[in-house]
Parts: C-alpha cells; structure tokens; sequence
C-alpha cells in the first residue's frame, strides 16, 4: 500500500488555510489580513503568495485579494478540516482549554499524512460531542 506525503511545507499549508478561513469569513483575502491572522510580516506572505501562484495554488495580483485555485482549495480545506477536527478532538473530548487546543492543532495538522487526515476527521466526527453541563 503507497503512503501519500504532503509536498507543501507547513508555512505554505499555512497560508492556504488563511486564505480559506478569510475568504469564508470575509468574502476576500488580503496580504495584510493573512499577516495578522500567521503574525507574520506581510512581505513574507507576499513572497509566499508569489511562490503559491506560481506553483498553482492561488490566483493575485499585487495589492489586490488572493483566491485560491482549485488545486489550492482542496489542500486548505483538507488542512482546516484536519485542523477543527484536532481542536475539537482536544477541547471537546480531553477538556484542554480553547486556545491551548487551537495552537496545538495548528502544529499537529501538518504532521498527519492526506490518509490518515481523512480517517481522522472521520473518526472524529463521528463521535457525540460530550455532556459538557455534567463535567
């Protein structure tokens, strides 16, 4: 059975996802948006959206809103999905604190392979949420 790896790096993973949860949320994206959700400079998502355009996953011009292309919405949806299933998994199901889970599914999102995200998010959502008004 061939095990299939993730190609991007966790900072292009990253900047995807930004742009997904911003264009869903706010209907566009920005440089400067995407800088302040990472806390990175915003020439380095500048460069970063640069080297994503020209490998086919998003669409901008300089200044004006980032899309992502199909190829490039598969992966950041794939990664947030991984992401609020992690989250979920751990505040809902081993009581961490909010923030705390968030970080940490940020982190762990990258280290799951595109099978085992899948299985995962399954597995997850597959579960009742907890009672959490007993716990």
């Amino acid at each position: 059975m061939k095990v299939e790896t993730c190609k991007l790096s966790e900072s292009k993973e990253d900047c995807l996802e930004a742009v997904f949860v911003l264009s869903e949320k706010t209907g566009n994206a920005r440089i400067s948006d995407i800088a302040k959700k990472l806390n990175i400079r915003k020439a380095s998502v500048a460069q970063s959206m640069r080297v994503l355009r020209s490998e086919g996953y998003v669409c901008f011009e300089d200044y004006a809103p980032i899309a992502l292309t199909p190829k490039g919405r598969k992966i950041a949806a794939s990664v947030f999905e991984a992401h609020r299933a992690i989250s979920k998994f751990l505040s809902l199901h081993l009581g961490v604190e909010r923030e705390a889970a968030e970080l940490t599914a940020c982190k762990m999102e990258h280290a799951f392979t595109p099978d085992l995200k899948r299985r995962f998010v399954a597995y997850i959502n597959s579960l009742p949420l907890p009672d959490l008004e007993n716990s």
